[in-house]
């Protein structure tokens, strides 16, 4: 199944999102012209759609965002996230976060 849309998502729906999910939930920022972030996609490549991964497109635009992660075979939830990254203050990709109970750790350093 391919990904046809990276909407935009507001805070509060992004925090409510992750309020509802009982396990911890990984979020990954990626842009589709990042060299590192086509080598975090590939690493997802045909692997099933998994309810507690969601991607967030960062300072990229909606075509080319789906264009990147249905080239990669990533069929994940996704938003553009461009708002979010600002918030937490993400300046390189690809950047992943771990949700756990809502409060957002960052996992890599990348």
């Amino acid at each position: 199944m391919a990904v046809v849309a990276c909407p935009a998502i507001a805070q509060q729906d992004f925090d409510l999102l992750l309020a509802t999910k009982k396990n911890p939930v990984t979020i990954k920022f990626f842009a589709s012209w990042c060299g590192s972030c086509k080598d975090d996609l590939e690493s997802l490549r045909g692997k099933s759609r998994n309810s507690n991964i969601i991607m967030l497109s960062a300072f990229d635009d909606e075509t080319s965002s789906v264009a990147a992660l249905n080239h990669f075979g990533v069929d994940q939830a996704c938003f553009n996230g461009d708002a979010i990254a600002r918030k937490l203050g993400v300046r390189h990709l690809p950047r992943t976060f771990i949700s756990n109970n809502g409060q957002l750790l960052p996992k890599d350093a990348k």
